[in-house]
């Protein structure tokens, strides 16, 4: 486990390794461990302004409050707590790895970039979908918002989401134009 509480974090050119929980509180500053070898395997974040990731392989996010996030890994990106973004969660999973922003999560815009797996956004409340995309085998994609769902502009419910109504999407709460 690592835990750290005071101001800025970032890295060097090493990379971090945290086989249990990386408890991270930056207050008013950023978190920055945006080093592609990192490997975390639960990582609580609570920043007002921008929290960046990456990591070789899986993450799961615990219970956070931030600003902006984001987050890249090859594998699977998953929330294990509640994670309240208060502007935009961009999630970025490089391989074939899955996406899922729930349990109990918010945030205010919310874009997912998938290679060869699924998305599932389940929110709290409102929720505005910026962009989401998937190169190979998308394997699925579910919405839902405790409250209305959006576009970040009426083109991208038209050109991710609607033409990709199929069997394996599901949309669930109401649109608002």
């Amino acid at each position: 486990n690592l835990a750290f509480n005071g101001g800025t974090i970032s890295q060097g050119a090493s990379a971090v390794s945290v086989s249990g929980t990386a408890a991270l509180n930056a207050g008013t500053g950023a978190i920055t461990l945006t080093n592609a070898a990192n490997n975390f395997a639960t990582v609580q974040a609570t920043s007002s302004a921008t929290v960046s990731l990456a990591d070789a392989n899986d993450i799961a996010l615990g219970a956070s409050s931030v600003g902006n996030l984001n987050v890249s890994a090859a594998g699977n990106i998953t929330t294990s707590g509640a994670v309240a973004t208060t502007t935009t969660a961009t999630l970025t999973s490089s391989a074939a790895g899955a996406i899922s922003y729930a349990t109990g999560s918010s945030a205010g815009t919310i874009n997912a970039f998938a290679n060869n797996g699924t998305v599932s956004i389940d929110t709290v409340g409102n929720v505005t979908i910026g962009a989401v995309t998937a190169g190979g085998a998308l394997k699925s994609i579910v919405v839902t918002a405790g409250g209305n769902y959006s576009a970040s502009s009426p083109t991208n419910i038209v050109r991710y989401l609607l033409p990709r109504v199929r069997p394996n999407w599901t949309l669930r709460g109401t649109y608002a134009f």
